[in-house]
């Protein structure tokens, strides 16, 4: 198959197989949000966590299979679909950089680990998912949101054990580096968890 040919076929599943009138309406969402939360930051900060939690669940989201009785079949491997299937969670990821780069001066002044929360919470919600999928649960984006999505808000309204877990944190008294430390492990775990579940896709699809 030339270049072409399979950049096509990439593309045509991608459109097919991703939400992307989901996706785009969270994206909107997140704009809409994240402006609140700038106009407003110290009172409307747990929207900031609530977004979070949001495109975590939206990019979980993505990876539901619909026809998994018939695409978990095919010759496509995990690895392919998974790209045709990222630009959905990279669009939520430029969005969110995008907005705090806009919005940076009023923010508080810690825009890396502000950028770094959104990014690891895409990465672990679209890898998670990308593992369910590979034992055989078709659709656990949803599932996955369910849950996400309530306990992000809770986290960010209730701020429990935050002098020990600074999860989302916003005040300069606040432990900055300790919440890098939180979410530069979160997203490594996310990259672990998705290199896995390509191999485990890998292996079993040898021993078919």
């Amino acid at each position: 198959m030339s270049p072409r040919v399979a950049m096509r076929s990439l593309a045509r599943y991608s459109r097919a197989a991703t939400p992307w009138g989901l996706t785009v309406t969270t994206a909107v969402i997140a704009i809409v949000l994240l402006s609140i939360v700038a106009r407003w930051p110290a009172a409307m900060w747990p929207l900031h966590g609530a977004t979070i939690g949001l495109l975590a669940a939206v990019s979980a989201w993505s990876v539901d299979e619909r026809c998994s009785a018939i695409v978990d079949l095919v010759p496509r491997p995990l690895w392919w679909r998974t790209v045709a299937r990222a630009p959905a969670a990279l669009l939520l990821v430029a969005v969110w950089v995008a907005m705090h780069l806009s919005l940076r001066d009023r923010l508080p002044d810690h825009l890396g680990v502000l950028v770094l929360q959104g990014v690891s919470a895409v990465l672990v919600g679209f890898a998670v998912a990308t593992w369910q999928r590979t034992r055989g649960n078709p659709e656990p984006g949803q599932r996955m949101a369910m849950l996400v999505c309530p306990a992000a808000v809770a986290i960010a309204l209730a701020k429990p054990w935050s002098t020990h877990v600074p999860v989302f944190p916003i005040w300069p008294h606040e432990n900055w580096p300790r919440a890098t430390a939180i979410w530069s492990i979160t997203g490594g775990v996310g990259v672990l968890v998705l290199i896995a579940a390509i191999q485990r896709d890998a292996a079993d699809r040898a021993h078919r």
